[in-house]
């Protein structure tokens, strides 16, 4: 008896996943009911940049990211300890001989 009680639970289970799984897409198959692919227009569209203003819009941008993953050091008044990647002029602390945090800068 137990064992059709718990047949019937995961049969009801599996019924109502089906179901749901169903409802959830459109008749494409790609989306919900009443949702509609967004189109831009051709004033929307991103225009190409003259190659002078991309050029140097990329290198920039790649400067950026170099900066961001290049290591840098927490430069203390009584020491300079490595202080993982990034920007440097952000606030950061050493341990100092006495066994306490010093504050400081980073640098390159």
């Amino acid at each position: 008896m137990f064992m059709k009680i718990v047949a019937g639970i995961a049969l009801a289970i599996a019924a109502l996943m089906f179901v749901s799984s169903c409802s959830e897409t459109g008749p494409s198959g790609s989306a919900r009911p009443g949702v509609e692919k967004a189109h831009l227009s051709q004033a929307a569209k991103a225009k190409p940049a003259s190659s002078r203003k991309a050029k140097a819009q990329a290198e920039a941008e790649a400067k950026v990211l170099a900066d961001a993953r290049s290591p840098r050091q927490c430069k203390t008044p009584k020491k300079q300890c490595s202080y993982g990647a990034g920007p440097a002029g952000e606030p950061c602390s050493c341990w100092s001989t006495e066994g306490s945090p010093e504050l400081g800068v980073t640098i390159k």
